[in-house]
């Protein structure tokens, strides 16, 4: 039986912490003993006690949780844990300082984020013996450019719970149904990289257009730029027809087939929350960006503007509040493409990683 401690550094339950809480519930299917090591206020442990086999508390900041790696590592031999997956950056600096708690333990990475591998980051991720995940093919090709040999890399996309999905979708129907009204919906991090201050000045745009359907706009999020979008909504008068939701753990009660998703992203790993869209079986309006280009055939499974463009934007939903048929049909081929990352795929394919970097005894 193969032994995996997880580890993740994040502080708050978001999208990196649902999946390693996803390969916790699944990986168990292929007789993983599987272990966690995140901090107490993030809620995965809580959300995944009955899927693990054993529980280390993470210290919440970096030095925390130096101070206390001695401990970890002596939590590592006595479990005899084989393999530690680190689900984020601190904890594959974390994993690095104990690559030698015992012998013939295996290092995989998983990499969500998109960007440039920066210069002192570079040498952690050139370091051997250590397995990278990578979400998704413009993931790959950043770490490629960072220095990561292609043989040490395995593209494996973030998973999806369709069956939680599909149970969940729509569960705020008071935000989500109301009659006559399409609504049109945003998940994600209030934050530059989301371009979310691009998506108000495109909703502006659409209700200058005055389109004959009549719509909503729901954010559903929190971050840095909140204040921001808060105040630009107010000085254009927009508070009749953009609801912001704030940030939860439970986005996808707000995704309804029957609405359209907006993901104004400037940069994405995959983009996850497009990805549950499409699952719930929406309608999606999506950046030209290369990760969003992963998933979305154009004109097939989902429409495209260029990033930054908030009048193409408005325009392309101007087309899909004012035709029914093509947003059913958008949605459908989104369902049958967001079929490929359902979690009983892509946990295979971490359980055959596991089996290649140790084989089971």
């Amino acid at each position: 039986m193969t032994k995996v401690l997880h580890l993740d550094t994040g502080r708050l339950f978001r999208g990196g912490q649902e999946q390693v809480y996803l390969h916790l519930k699944h990986l168990g299917a292929f007789g993983v003993k599987q272990y966690l090591a995140c901090p107490e206020i993030s809620g995965l442990k809580r959300r995944s006690i009955e899927y693990i086999s054993g529980y280390f508390p993470l210290a919440e900041s970096n030095l925390g949780r130096i101070l206390k790696r001695r401990e970890l590592a002596d939590y590592i031999r006595k479990n005899e844990i084989q393999i530690i997956h680190a689900h984020d950056s601190h904890s594959h600096s974390l994993a690095i300082l104990l690559q030698g708690a015992r012998q013939g333990l295996r290092v995989v990475v998983t990499r969500r984020s998109s960007g440039r591998i920066r210069v002192g980051s570079r040498t952690k991720y050139r370091r051997h013996g250590i397995a990278f995940i990578a979400i998704s093919e413009t993931v790959r090709r950043d770490l490629r450019q960072g220095g990561v040999n292609d043989s040490d890399i395995e593209l494996i996309p973030s998973m999806l719970d369709l069956a939680e999905i599909r149970n969940r979708s729509g569960m705020k129907t008071a935000l989500t149904v109301a009659p006559g009204i399409i609504n049109v919906i945003s998940v994600g991090a209030l934050d530059k990289e989301k371009g979310f201050m691009d998506a108000v000045r495109g909703i502006k745009n659409l209700s200058d257009r005055k389109p004959s359907q009549a719509f909503r706009y729901i954010l559903v999020g929190d971050g840095p730029e909140r204040q921001q979008i808060v105040d630009f909504i107010s000085h254009n008068s927009l508070a009749d027809i953009i609801s912001m939701v704030g940030w939860s753990d439970d986005a996808s009660s707000f995704l309804n087939k029957d609405a359209i998703y907006l993901a104004p992203s400037h940069r994405e790993g995959l983009g996850i929350g497009l990805l549950k869209a499409m699952g719930a079986g929406m309608a999606v309006v999506a950046s030209d960006i290369s990760a969003h280009r992963e998933l979305i055939e154009e004109g097939r499974a989902g429409l495209l503007f260029r990033c930054g463009d908030s009048e193409a934007m408005a325009a392309i939903v101007v087309k899909l509040l004012e035709d029914s048929q093509l947003r059913e049909k958008l949605g459908q081929n989104a369902e049958k493409t967001a079929a490929q990352y359902d979690a009983a795929v892509t946990s295979e394919k971490i359980y055959r990683l596991y089996c290649k970097i140790c084989p089971p005894r």
